[in-house]
């Protein structure tokens, strides 16, 4: 499938049946694994049971489609890693054509779970934004026409601030390949938009490019430990992590472990799943929650920060935020490891947390 079948730029109205066959097709690997399968059932027992070989045999077919749908997922996929793994430097963005960086943006939201839209005939003013971006509750507005400016000023944030408000955004996100005016980024900052650079976008990138060998390098938990020139050293005294156990629900026996190598590390709920209590959730996991935000309404971030001042006067507690949505923190936070849900806490979400733990604790000494 060509990548310009990714997003949707066409301004005319899409056949419904060509829209549904596009809906089907772009459907999560794992569940065209779980249609498959059952598919494969219902046909075994239409055949065997029921004696109905025509519906047997429709089943299969189904059961072979979906198959070859889940194959080809995960080839795309593949294709779309390797793609991201040539291009994630702040230098081949920079010097990319707007089809080029266009085309890059699209994998990039793809692989994080989000659908894409076109949202110029939605706003009808090309210039405050260009993509409508949808994943469960989320509704973000993405701009990112004026990606080849060497700054980015007051005048593309105000009106894309603008149009997130007329049509109910749940968030918007700015990009651009060169620089956000300091005016400009403390008003983003501070009317709750993500302002996102070409590290950024690598930053994003990484979470999806663990190389087999990474993979299975074992993770450091002894005192010390190098890269390049700097020495990660493991707390030595108490810091706060903040986990939201209902976006990053996977690979949890990666962080228990690493907990354990960081015995003075508490760790507190920023969000539970739905029905769980603290008690509940933690004798399941086997992590230990002394706590849990309460929600802010601008964002987790400031749930934390309402957390943070609650603790004991005196010296500043350093901190960690583990969270599934970056929007709900200011950008260029370097407290925050990003995790996607769909790959959970696999080794370079481990390894990037295991850093900002020590990084937090050097910067409060």
């Amino acid at each position: 499938m060509s990548w310009r079948a990714l997003t949707l730029h066409s301004k005319s109205r899409k056949n419904p049946v060509d829209d549904l066959l596009a809906r089907i097709i772009n459907l999560p690997a794992g569940l065209h694994v779980v249609v498959a399968s059952a598919a494969a059932g219902f046909s075994f027992v239409s055949a065997y049971d029921n004696k109905a070989p025509f519906v047997s045999l429709i089943s299969a077919l189904v059961a072979l489609s979906f198959a070859f749908l889940a194959v080809n997922a995960i080839l795309r996929e593949v294709r779309w890693i390797n793609y991201l793994a040539k291009n994630a430097s702040p230098e081949i963005l920079s010097a990319m054509n707007r089809k080029d960086f266009e085309r890059f943006l699209t994998i990039l939201f793809r692989l994080s779970g989000y659908k894409i839209r076109s949202a110029v005939n939605e706003l009808h003013r090309q210039d405050d934004a260009d993509w409508i971006l949808t994943r469960k509750k989320e509704n973000l507005l993405l701009q990112f026409n004026h990606f080849d400016e060497d700054s980015i000023g007051m005048q593309a944030l105000q009106s894309l601030q603008k149009a997130a408000m007329i049509v109910e955004a749940s968030g918007a996100i700015a990009i651009t390949t060169g620089h956000f005016l300091p005016e400009a980024k403390q008003w983003g900052d501070r009317k709750g938009l993500r302002l996102m650079t070409t590290d950024h976008l690598v930053e994003m990138a990484k979470q999806f490019m663990d190389t087999p060998s990474s993979r299975a390098a074992p993770h450091h938990t002894s005192a010390q430990k190098t890269c390049g020139s700097d020495v990660m050293t493991k707390p030595t005294s108490e810091c706060v992590l903040f986990v939201d156990l209902l976006g990053v629900s996977s690979g949890l026996e990666a962080l228990n472990d690493l907990i354990t190598s960081y015995p003075l590390t508490r760790l507190v709920a920023t969000t539970l799943p739905a029905g769980t209590r603290i008690e509940m959730h933690s004798s399941e996991t086997g992590l230990t929650l002394v706590g849990v935000t309460e929600p802010h309404p601008s964002g987790r971030y400031f749930s934390i920060q309402r957390y943070l001042a609650q603790c004991p006067s005196g010296k500043q507690t350093p901190w960690v935020a583990l969270d599934s949505e970056p929007q709900q923190f200011p950008s260029g936070c370097a407290e925050l490891v990003v995790v996607n849900p769909s790959f959970g806490l696999n080794p370079s979400a481990i390894d990037r947390l295991e850093r900002a733990l020590s990084l937090s604790l050097r910067r409060s000494a």
